[in-house]
């Protein structure tokens, strides 16, 4: 989903064999940009990022909407890969935003609405190096970040992290994080630990940070719960992974998956000798 989660990840769970399930993966941001949304069918009750034996959802139109009216039909531009094209609704903070999906089946689905809420902005981004602490061939580095945590409101995030070295970024090596401000509610905060352990140096780390609604955030946590377990083995839950998109007509005709509404910002800094 957006590549959020290692792709070899997989949660089973028991449902019957001739029975599918709609997955959706698909997000729209404060950024001006094009969106994707990609649908494809699982024939088991699994959810399994990127998994290429998943049949795709091609012939359905999908549309985002916000809650003045404005609307985006969107291009499908491979089998079940839906793209905006110019022009193309914008993602504005401040307005909801759902989905509708209308398979060539003849399924309404729509995602509950979401308000996109702000993602403040990370005034400074910085790592310290322990001299004392080696790991490997080096010593471990810190990132830290400073930012004003708004105090309006209780704030969920995801931070998305992704490295350049050798001319490229590496997404094998990307990852996430989810926090909420409930220890520092409309605090600034300092030196907050982003990530820690690195060894080496000479390459760049970006933070992708996504304002995220309680709910998306419950779904993200429960995801992680269960794809990165304390012990190690098969995950196998009965919890399902109910996202906010469900078939108009029947409730429990509900769609694996998320449409994440995010406000984003982005930040980097360079590990240096």
């Amino acid at each position: 989903m957006l590549g959020f989660i290692s792709c070899v990840d997989v949660i089973n769970l028991d449902l019957p064999e001739k029975d599918k399930r709609l997955v959706v993966e698909g997000l729209i941001t404060n950024w001006d940009t094009v969106y994707t949304v990609k649908l494809s069918k699982t024939s088991k009750y699994s959810f399994k990022i990127n998994d290429a034996s998943n049949e795709m959802e091609s012939g359905a139109m999908v549309i985002i909407s916000d809650d003045t009216g404005i609307s985006d039909t969107l291009h499908e531009v491979n089998a079940g890969i839906y793209q905006t094209i110019p022009p193309y609704i914008h993602g504005i903070v401040g307005r909801t935003y759902k989905l509708d999906i209308f398979t060539a089946s003849g399924k309404h689905y729509i995602s509950a609405p979401e308000k996109m809420t702000h993602a403040p902005k990370i005034d400074s981004i910085y790592f310290e190096r322990d001299p004392n602490d080696r790991i490997r061939n080096g010593y471990k580095n810190t990132i830290y970040l400073d930012w004003q945590d708004p105090s309006d409101t209780a704030n969920y995030y995801l931070h998305h992290f992704s490295y350049f070295w050798g001319n490229q970024w590496h997404p094998e090596n990307e990852w996430t994080r989810l926090f909420s401000d409930n220890m520092f509610n409309g605090q600034y905060v300092r030196k907050y630990i982003a990530s820690t352990g690195h060894d080496m140096y000479g390459f760049y780390v970006r933070i992708t940070r996504y304002s995220l609604s309680k709910r998306a955030y419950e779904f993200w946590n429960l995801l992680n719960q269960q794809l990165y377990p304390t012990d190690d083995g098969v995950v196998t839950s009965s919890v399902p992974l109910v996202g906010n998109i469900y078939n108009v007509d029947n409730s429990d005709d509900f769609a694996l998956g998320y449409f994440q509404v995010s406000g984003k910002v982005i930040a980097q800094v360079y590990i240096d000798h």
